[in-house]
């Protein structure tokens, strides 16, 4: 386990490659002896620097495809729920010990590494990769998973099972019977209506509503047709999400879109570097001759 912290408290691409340090300080990967390392499609794996410390000492990268790390990753199988119970019951013991104290961030490094300790075991960590179909193979069936649905989602339709029979002349019999009645709480009028029988309704085993009356042609009116249905609006997203997908991060095409997008950093950064000078001589300039 390795200790840092970042500005935004996220993993990045200079953590990564210090926990990659960490890694092969203990796993002892070599050119001769290679090791493959599964990971997720999180961007903080993808960099240059990764990339040559793994083919410096032979790791091959590999990335699960998106959206399947619930099935694929062991950490997530067999390992995040158990230490997140342990550190739950970590916070528990602490505040029952110090009652009235809220837990600071002096007091997680210690209740983590408890609830790390107490779940890290060859065990847990064989039957994760067993579970995900990893060692030993074994293909995961992924038929119970629903298609991934972000945008445009389609309009929700309506089939109605009951049909509301409704009739164009009122019945003869009175229907209603208005009257104004207080309420206890808020003295509001309200509308009393009799029951089904005054009202000339007949309701049927199937749900159907009669509406009786002396013109005896109905027709079926759909829900649809009552009801206004909302309509659902394809999500908007600013910001463009490049699509990825399971990917060897060693291998050389990644290397070259890798060295493509340093070198497009650093001429960006150059142009920034020289707009910068030049204006800066610009001012120098002005305040020599005296321009505001």
């Amino acid at each position: 386990m390795v200790g840092a912290v970042s500005g935004s408290g996220w993993i990045n691409e200079s953590l990564f490659v210090d926990w990659l340090h960490h890694f092969i300080s203990y796993a002892k990967p070599s050119k001769v002896d290679s090791i493959l390392l599964i990971l997720n499609n999180h961007e903080s794996h993808i960099s240059l620097d990764a990339f040559s410390l793994c083919k410096e000492h032979g790791i091959i990268m590999l990335t699960l495809p998106p959206h399947t790390s619930h099935k694929l990753q062991p950490l997530d199988l067999t390992y995040f729920g158990p230490i997140k119970t342990a550190y739950n019951q970590e916070c528990e013991n602490h505040m029952a010990d110090r009652f009235g104290q809220p837990i600071t961030q002096y007091d997680i490094v210690e209740m983590f590494t408890n609830s790390f300790n107490r779940c890290s075991n060859l065990e847990n960590a064989a039957s994760g990769f067993r579970s995900a179909g990893i060692y030993p193979l074994r293909p995961i069936e992924f038929d119970s998973i629903q298609p991934y649905i972000s945008q445009n989602t389609p309009q929700a339709t309506i089939n109605p099972t009951q049909n509301i029979h409704k009739n164009t002349q009122p019945p003869d019999n009175q229907v209603t019977d208005f009257h104004q009645i207080s309420d206890a709480h808020n003295h509001a009028d309200i509308t009393q209506v009799h029951s089904l029988e005054d009202l000339g309704v007949q309701a049927s085993d199937t749900g159907s509503v009669n509406l009786q009356s002396d013109d005896t042609r109905t027709h079926a009116v759909s829900l649809s047709e009552i009801v206004e249905l909302p309509i659902i609006r394809p999500k908007i997203t600013k910001r463009k999400i490049r699509k990825k997908k399971s990917t060897i991060l060693t291998s050389t095409l990644i290397k070259d879109q890798l060295e493509e997008k340093e070198n497009r950093t650093r001429a960006k950064a150059e142009e920034i570097k020289k707009a910068n000078e030049k204006n800066a001589k610009k001012r120098i300039s002005n305040k020599k001759n005296g321009v505001q």
